[in-house]
């Protein structure tokens, strides 16, 4: 069986490859829009379901790893960035708060006999944000790029020292892929990644 993962994230590859050792990687082509009035886990678990439905459509002999993440601080939903400004005045507003990152993983297969099969959980993490300075905020969007990220912030690099503290059931859904919870949808799908070397 064929494994791809469902982003061309090379930060996402190397947290896959702790799991699978054998992948290709595809970026799906979906609207990332988080519809009015969607909730953030909601629309965390609709968008990992998307880009794995996009991806099995022209790969039906393959399972599909694919996840979204979408924070929501004070009830406001943080959409990626885009520009180093809305970087700086997105991590601004987090300054000093408690921020929820629902992360969601999904694991999409097309079966002969019954179609689709996707299955999916959903992760939170509370990170809970240092009182930070417009300086050293500034500083650390000019060296880390962060504008494309959830949060506007990488949690695998610089971004780890913008955080009090981490709070989650999986150390690695902040990083946008939840490796325990992909562990599990796989055993569902009766792959033990512990005995199959991929």
């Amino acid at each position: 069986m064929k494994y791809i993962l469902a982003s061309e994230s090379i930060y996402k590859k190397q947290l896959l490859l702790r799991l699978l050792s054998n992948f290709d990687q595809i970026a799906p082509k979906i609207d990332e829009i988080i519809l009015k009035s969607e909730k953030a886990p909601d629309a965390a678990a609709r968008l990992a379901l998307n880009k794995g439905q996009a991806i099995s459509e022209s790969n039906p002999n393959s399972i599909i790893i694919s996840s979204d993440q979408v924070a929501v601080a004070n009830g406001r939903i943080l959409q990626k960035p885009g520009t180093q400004i809305e970087a700086v005045d997105q991590l601004l507003y987090q300054s000093g708060k408690m921020v929820e990152f629902f992360t969601c993983v999904c694991l999409t297969k097309i079966a002969k006999s019954n179609g689709m099969i996707q299955s999916h959980k959903l992760s939170c993490t509370r990170a809970h944000f240092k009182t930070l300075t417009k300086e050293q905020i500034e500083s650390y969007v000019l060296r880390e790029s962060s504008y494309n990220s959830t949060g506007a912030f990488k949690a695998e690099g610089l971004g780890i020292a913008l955080f009090r503290k981490l709070s989650s059931d999986d150390p690695t859904s902040i990083l946008g892929l939840p490796l325990i919870d992909l562990a599990a949808i796989l055993s569902q799908f009766n792959i033990d990644i512990l005995l199959d070397n991929n």
